[in-house]
């Protein structure tokens, strides 16, 4: 059943696909949830990324804040909620935003309906990696904009496939350019510079910020699917 925030992207879900969310226990969004109202998880998400910029230039560089269908997959808090009109909101999680609880791997979305799609972290590269990257090419439309960002290490590991290969920026960068067209990037922010550090906040879970601590860079690039 589709969750009751969603009536407003009813047209682009297809009622034929059944909705999936897997049985994930959820200790970050419980302890969110229990700590802060939706309005103050809202201002911390605003604060985080107020500096850079970055919510607004994904938002226009590429019309997303004009486009018919924009989705952002595991969306968390739903940092564009707000910068984006047409959003669908995709995670297993019902936080504030959320207009369709589902598996990143399995959405109840319509084939070839987004114009853009926003896949930011690193839990696309850890687990079903060649699902969640099938499903983001059966509901893009042909010249949807992709936007990627994560760190490098869960992007190279997934990269290696567990070779024990040491961190390579030229072969990384390599991989993004071979997979698809590159609209922009890909842009490495190194950690050495402090910002990285800076977008740690307790709004990450553990293991993304064990992993953000081995990270050699953030890495954002986009393709054109």
């Amino acid at each position: 059943m589709t969750d009751t925030r969603s009536e407003k992207i009813q047209k682009f879900l297809n009622p034929k696909r059944k909705q999936i969310v897997p049985d994930k226990k959820g200790h970050k969004f419980r302890e969110l949830m229990e700590t802060y109202t939706p309005k103050e998880l809202r201002a911390k998400i605003l604060h985080r990324y107020s500096t850079s910029g970055y919510l607004r230039h994904i938002s226009h560089r590429f019309f997303l804040d004009k486009s018919e269908c924009v989705v952002d997959l595991g969306a968390g808090c739903c940092i564009f909620e707000g910068f984006i009109k047409n959003l669908v909101n995709v995670d297993i999680f019902p936080y504030p935003g959320v207009n369709l609880l589902n598996d990143m791997k399995y959405t109840q979305l319509h084939n070839n309906i987004a114009d853009g799609i926003i896949c930011i972290g690193s839990h696309i590269w850890m687990e079903h990696t060649n699902e969640v990257l099938d499903e983001i090419h059966r509901i893009a439309k042909p010249g949807c904009v992709c936007f990627m960002k994560t760190n490098s290490i869960s992007l190279w590991e997934w990269i290696d496939r567990a070779k024990g290969h040491p961190y390579d920026k030229d072969k990384l960068t390599q991989w993004i350019e071979d997979q698809h067209e590159v609209a922009e990037g890909p842009h490495f922010k190194n950690k050495e510079d402090g910002s990285i550090r800076a977008e740690v906040p307790d709004l990450n879970t553990r293991g993304h910020n064990k992993r953000l601590d081995r990270s050699r860079d953030m890495v954002d690039w986009a393709w054109i699917l």
